[in-house]
């Protein structure tokens, strides 16, 4: 009797143990995520993530991707540049341009990012078209879906693709594979809802012969979707492929060249799963990703100057006389709570002031002179879209007035 309870407490512990790490391997595929650091080495912080990369570099010898600072998301996000004349296709085509990065073939994290036959990829991203953007009457590809190999790898399954028109539009193209037929534009907006606008993307979809697409993109400020499509059941498998992949960046046609100009599209925030959507959230609606932060030294400045304070980069004054750290709030109008983060010297007593829209909403003295970095705290202040948002203030003995950021929440 004793060594039959021994024995089913062996087989149930052995039970466990393995359904533990079933749910343990499938709970530990965690997401890859992109996220822009900062000027410098941007290659190579793509490629660590495991995006590869296709470029135009070698006929036009300049990095064709950079990180930036974004007032509205208030953090770092890359630039993909296309300059009309000087650009080719990997010097391989001359009657278009690329520069795409792409889930793979690259040197991290491939597991996560080759979607293999009966495998299903959720993508979330932020992107934003200039003011000025100018599609052409061919294509030019924002993103895609590819086949990673066959005889049918050529054309992308997905595109988002803008196009000149009357009006311009933002398409979402299916291309089924050869000989099957359903193939074309699925949706598509007007193409002004997308200048100027961060927008966030989002695509489900399972790579079978029976297979679906999901997409939507929503404006990030307010989360109203702006264009969004749901194939139903699809081919998203191609004869002779080994995986599938996404594809970021601008792709285009030279065909009509004189319809395009040099272009800088932006991106932000890749996030890429095959567990669950919920493990790349959404941050649309949010008045223009959550929390908008403005790093004061990337502010513009009156009687201030970018300065690195005991390692933590800000911006102090440069006189006795006033100054301001100034930036302008492209969310939507809203009551909104404001962070100012600032020094407190112990060599002086500044007066610190938060205006909105030229209104004063507060002011206050760091006069605890006990040399630390503190936070003032504004709630419920109503913000209107295009208002700027400034702190004033002025040196005070040895204090210099520092301030770190505002933030908007």
């Amino acid at each position: 009797m004793e060594r039959n309870i021994m024995l089913r407490r062996a087989l149930t512990l052995g039970i466990m143990c393995f359904v533990f790490a079933v749910l343990f391997s499938i709970d530990s595929r965690a997401q890859v995520t992109v996220t822009a650091d900062g000027p410098g080495n941007t290659y190579e912080l793509l490629e660590s993530r495991g995006f590869g990369l296709e470029t135009p570099d070698c006929g036009h010898a300049v990095r064709h991707v950079r990180e930036v600072f974004d007032s509205t998301l208030g953090k770092y996000v890359f630039a993909f540049d296309a300059h009309r004349d000087l650009d080719n296709d990997r010097c391989t085509n001359f009657d278009r341009q690329r520069m795409e990065v792409k889930t793979a073939p690259g040197d991290a994290n491939q597991e996560t990012l080759q979607h293999t036959n009966g495998e299903t990829a959720y993508y979330r991203w932020k992107f934003k078209l200039p003011s000025g953007f100018q599609a052409s009457s061919n294509f030019t590809h924002i993103f895609q879906i590819k086949a990673q190999a066959g005889d049918d790898a050529g054309a992308p399954l997905v595109t988002i693709t803008p196009r000149a028109g009357s009006p311009d539009t933002l398409q979402i193209i299916w291309t089924p594979p050869s000989g099957q037929s359903g193939g074309g534009v699925k949706a598509q907006a007007d193409l002004s809802l997308f200048r100027n606008v961060w927008v966030e993307a989002f695509v489900q979809y399972r790579t079978a012969d029976t297979g679906n697409v999901q997409l939507s993109i929503k404006r990030l400020s307010d989360g109203a979707t702006l264009v969004s499509w749901n194939s139903g059941t699809v081919d998203t498998w191609r004869a002779g492929n080994n995986y599938n992949r996404g594809k970021w960046g601008i792709y285009r046609s030279l065909n009509s060249i004189s319809q395009l100009r040099d272009e800088t599209v932006l991106f932000a925030d890749w996030c890429v799963s095959e567990t669950s959507a919920s493990q790349c959230p959404s941050a649309a609606g949010g008045g223009g990703g959550g929390a908008i932060r403005f790093e004061a030294e990337s502010m513009t400045k009156t009687n201030y100057e970018t300065n690195n304070f005991e390692g933590e980069d800000c911006a102090r004054a440069t006189s006795n006389t006033l100054g301001n750290v100034r930036a302008t709030y492209t969310g939507p109008s809203a009551a909104r709570d404001i962070i100012v983060r600032y020094h407190d010297e112990n060599d002086g007593q500044v007066t610190f002031t938060l205006r909105v829209g030229g209104a004063v909403i507060g002011s206050w003295t760091a006069n605890v002179d006990d040399h630390t970095w503190k936070t003032r705290t504004f709630t419920g202040v109503f913000i209107a879209n295009g208002a700027e948002i400034r702190v004033e203030a002025a040196r005070n003995q040895g204090e210099h007035a520092r301030v770190d950021y505002v933030e908007i929440r």
